[in-house]
C-alpha cells in the first residue's frame, strides 16, 4: 500500500514540471517552437522538440516574449 502512495505522489510531482511548448520569436522575427527553461542573468535557456537547449540572450528576444519572461516566478530554474 505504500508503494502505491508513493508512486502517486510522484507522478503527482513530476506532472508539474512539464512545461509548456510556445512559439518564440527574436528580435529579427525569426520564431522557433520550445520550452522555456529558465534564466540566468540575461541568459535564456530554451529546451527544444529535438531534445537539444538553446540558449539566447533575453534581449535578443522580441518584446513580448520579454515580457512573458519577466513574468514568471522568480524561483524559475537557471541556465
Amino acid at each position: 500500500m505504500k508503494l502505491i502512495h508513493l508512486c502517486l505522489a510522484l507522478v503527482t510531482a513530476f506532472a508539474g514540471l512539464h512545461a509548456e511548448s510556445r512559439t518564440w520569436t527574436n528580435s529579427a522575427g525569426k520564431a522557433i517552437q520550445a520550452e522555456f527553461v529558465g534564466i540566468s542573468g540575461d541568459q535564456v535557456s530554451l529546451s527544444l522538440a529535438n531534445g537539444s537547449r538553446a540558449v539566447v540572450s533575453l534581449t535578443s528576444l522580441c518584446a513580448e516574449d520579454q515580457a512573458w519572461i519577466r513574468s514568471q516566478p522568480a524561483t524559475t530554474p537557471g541556465v
